[in-house]
């Protein structure tokens, strides 16, 4: 049963929907009642709040939304409302969505945080907790840590946290400490005066002072050279920077996020990191799991990289069943930055299904081929085979600039025939 109530701010109408509600649960048919699915439209959280303890455990709300803050999707989540349609909505797709239990377009705030300009997408509990944590802390002016593997969306949270501070107005200026050269590195976060040094002609700002009343993302700060650990913690205790090359103390108030790849401990331990300078950066620390760790996102992730590609590229993009278990069989050093970099690989390779050869994956399959039995040479060549020979034929596509027919013709096949081993 589907029913709906335009919720208004207008207390008198929020009323008449709990009256309304309830008089429907003291019905004959509690069972339908309790099936139901409530559309309504969202004004803020008390009124969503309200509406969810009328209506009980035993209906469902979605609710119609024109914006939403970042704020009110975490307490949505506290409340358990999970689903949200973006307006405009067409409210006969809308219907007929729903009666194929198929709603779209849906966010589910479970699995979807919008951050400043990118997704942070997660179905998993730890990450989940994490985001509402670092949205307590980014309310503060403390300095976070951020501690994780490549490509788990360590600047991804530094955005986050920023986007939900009082300087989210300021600028966000990253740096990666271990991407500049070292003689650079000091310019650049503090900046120099004319004649500093042999071809500084003018003056230049450092970030240090481009960022204050903002926010500056010391990326792999791991790698920053000892000397400059020993300056960056002189700006931090004092607030005042010094450009190269000059004598005047200049104040600076940036808030510092800092991430790394690597245990700053054990670098302390063999004094490569300044163990007062860890101190002053970690306030709070936050450690994000690698993917293969977090597997109930694998999937998820993929199927939304999937989605981005499949309206970039116009394709009708699905992966195989042999796809998604050769996904999940992988250990994804790479995380979360390569999962989207083998899914953008096979979006182009691909005609429509993608298979584990398009995703680079497929001695991923021949492993699990041994684990599910697979014993016989035979099978094994055979399959060996097929993978070498859908590897070449990626190999020449990519090379063939996407090409089928200049593929083909390198291979020495018919265009026919490339079409049908990419099929097969």
């Amino acid at each position: 049963m589907i029913f709906t109530y335009a919720l208004r701010e207008d207390i008198h109408e929020l009323l008449r929907a709990k009256f309304a509600i309830k008089e429907l649960a003291r019905d004959q048919d509690r069972k339908l009642v309790n099936n139901a699915t409530l559309i309504a439209n969202y004004t803020d959280i008390d009124n969503a709040r309200e509406l969810k303890d009328a209506v009980g455990e035993g209906t469902q709300i979605i609710f119609l939304a024109e914006s939403i803050e970042q704020t009110e999707l975490l307490d949505l989540l506290r409340l358990k409302i999970e689903d949200l349609y973006l307006m405009p909505v067409e409210h006969d797709k809308l219907f007929e969505h729903l009666s194929r239990m198929e709603p779209s377009p849906r966010l589910n705030l479970s699995n979807y945080l919008k951050l400043a300009d990118r997704e942070f997408l997660t179905t998993n509990p730890q990450i989940k907790a994490l985001l509402i944590d670092a949205l307590k802390v980014a309310k503060y002016d403390i300095s976070v840590l951020i501690c994780g593997e490549s490509g788990t969306g360590k600047e991804i949270l530094a955005r986050y946290i920023h986007a939900n501070s009082p300087r989210r107005e300021g600028p966000f200026i990253g740096i990666n400490c271990g991407a500049i050269p070292e003689g650079l590195m000091e310019t650049e976060l503090f900046g120099h005066e004319p004649g500093a040094f042999t071809g500084a002609e003018g003056l230049k700002i450092g970030i240090f002072e481009r960022a204050s009343g903002g926010t500056i993302f010391l990326d792999e700060i791991g790698d920053m050279p000892t000397h400059l650990q020993v300056k960056l913690l002189r700006v931090l205790q004092e607030g005042e920077i010094t450009r190269v090359g000059g004598d005047k103390s200049i104040p600076v108030a940036p808030r510092i996020l800092a991430a790394t790849n690597k245990d700053l401990e054990k670098l302390i331990t063999n004094n490569k990191f300044r163990e007062d300078l860890f101190y002053r950066v970690s306030v709070v620390k936050f450690d994000l799991i690698p993917l293969r760790d977090r597997s109930d996102d694998i999937l998820y992730l993929a199927n939304f990289f999937l989605q981005y590609f499949r309206d970039k590229w116009g394709k009708a993009l699905r992966f195989t069943q042999k796809s998604e278990e050769a996904l999940m069989a992988y250990h994804w050093p790479g995380n979360i930055r390569e999962l989207k970099n083998f899914i953008e690989r096979a979006s182009v390779l691909c005609d429509d299904a993608i298979t584990p050869e398009h995703l680079g994956l497929e001695h991923v399959e021949l492993l699990r081929g041994f684990e599910l039995g697979m014993t016989s040479l035979k099978e094994v060549t055979t399959l060996a085979a097929r993978k070498l020979e859908l590897k070449l034929i990626s190999q020449m596509l990519q090379s063939s600039g996407g090409n089928r027919a200049l593929a083909a013709k390198r291979l020495g096949i018919s265009p026919k025939v490339l079409q049908e081993k990419l099929r097969s």
